[in-house]
């Protein structure tokens, strides 16, 4: 947070490439952070991207998009840049309309953390046909209770992934 508060992006790649370079001299010449997380902190992403993956933004969406079309489980070959969940729930959370509340507003934000978990464009597309089914039917029809099944084995598999990444103790903390 202080980085992004008080800094340029151009100073946070001058910061960055400094220490990837340390870090290539000091551990290996192959060093690269794996995945790094951040707000929405523009200076932060666009440092992050020039310095580890000598990538635009542009450029980096249509890495991953390519990632995401293939299905592929590797490791990428570059760093992943991932939005802090905490942060992209509060956005969505901030911009749902004040009149959806209750069961609606926690079956938004669930889909909404669902999209930013997908880890294919199948999934993605899976889950907005979901959203779609719920959105588009008054009543509690079988459609609707089949989606919404859906979307809960969605969230428990995202839990179950976070579970294996983080360890036991981690993904309870994270809840």
């Amino acid at each position: 947070q202080a980085w992004s508060s008080c800094q340029e992006a151009k100073d946070l790649v001058d910061i960055l490439s400094l220490f990837q370079e340390q870090a290539q001299k000091h551990c290996s010449s192959h060093f690269r952070p794996i995945q790094v997380v951040t707000d929405f902190s523009w200076p932060i992403i666009k440092g992050v991207l020039r310095s580890f993956n000598n990538q635009t933004l542009s450029e980096y969406i249509d890495y991953i998009y390519g990632l995401l079309q293939d299905g592929t489980t590797q490791l990428p070959k570059h760093t992943l840049l991932t939005i802090c969940r905490y942060h992209y729930l509060q956005a969505v959370r901030r911009n749902l309309p004040k009149d959806i509340c209750g069961e609606a507003r926690r079956l938004f934000e669930n889909l909404s953390s669902l999209l930013q978990s997908s880890l294919t464009i199948k999934d993605f597309y899976f889950f907005m046909k979901c959203l779609f089914i719920v959105a588009h039917n008054e009543y509690f029809c079988p459609e609707v209770v089949e989606a919404l099944a859906q979307i809960q084995e969605g969230l428990k598999n995202i839990r179950d992934r976070n579970t294996d990444f983080l360890g036991e103790e981690d993904a309870v903390a994270e809840e």
